[in-house]
């Protein structure tokens, strides 16, 4: 079987090993659940936040595929959401995930393609329906540059780090936070905390390495442990 050729977003946003430094170090020091996804949806590698979501082992996920852990009657629209992010390089939603103890939970979604290792991949992001969360600024999407601090706020963000704890870390008010957060969603156009988070991963304009740490310590390879 021929693996589907995936569309793929402009790749002068997110391109070269600094890039992939960056994504790497996010994607394994991640509280939020990140997965990758090959073109026939089956998982390529998966960071410990979407293995607590799931409640599989990581080898149950790597021996699997996206269909496997979603709720039966959701398949078929689940293919056609394939389909379309296949056309236009992203997607996001809300889906039932199956856990592994066979419990549902509702989360949001937001599916990315990039081109990581020399493979082109699907970088989902999840995150829990119903946590609240600000609604975008009143601006179109690509209203404007990202400040600084907005960069901060986005990064701690895809961290996993919560308003409050964002707050102390910045010394800035938990509404100043959340300020920054929707006009961060509303520059992106982004709408979710998963779609903030899969923006900020392939957009190397809207992180802030100084919060990374050392990103030279093996997070360069694909699969690596």
């Amino acid at each position: 079987m021929v693996t589907p050729r995936l569309a793929v977003t402009p790749p002068s946003s997110r391109t070269g090993e600094g890039w992939e430094r960056f994504f790497w170090t996010l994607f394994r020091s991640s509280r939020n659940p990140i997965a990758l996804v090959d073109g026939e949806r089956g998982f390529v590698e998966v960071n410990d936040g979407f293995v607590e979501l799931a409640g599989h082992t990581r080898a149950e996920l790597m021996a699997t595929s996206v269909p496997s852990i979603m709720l039966p009657a959701e398949r078929s629209i689940s293919a056609k959401r394939w389909e379309t992010l296949l056309l236009r390089g992203n997607y996001a939603g809300t889906a039932h995930m199956l856990k592994g103890d066979g419990s549902q939970v509702e989360v949001d979604f937001a599916g990315q393609v990039a081109t990581i290792g020399g493979r082109e991949l699907v970088v989902y992001v999840f995150s829990s329906k119903g946590v609240a969360w600000p609604a975008p600024a009143a601006q179109p999407p690509g209203g404007g540059s990202l400040t600084n601090r907005e960069r901060e706020v986005i990064t701690l963000i895809a961290l996993g780090s919560e308003t409050g704890e964002i707050a102390g870390q910045l010394c800035i008010s938990a509404e100043t936070v959340r300020s920054h957060v929707r006009n961060a969603m509303a520059k992106l156009g982004a709408h979710t905390r998963a779609q903030l988070v899969a923006e900020a991963m392939i957009a190397e304009t809207a992180l802030d390495p100084t919060h990374f740490g050392d990103i030279s310590a093996g997070f360069g390879d694909l699969g690596t442990s």
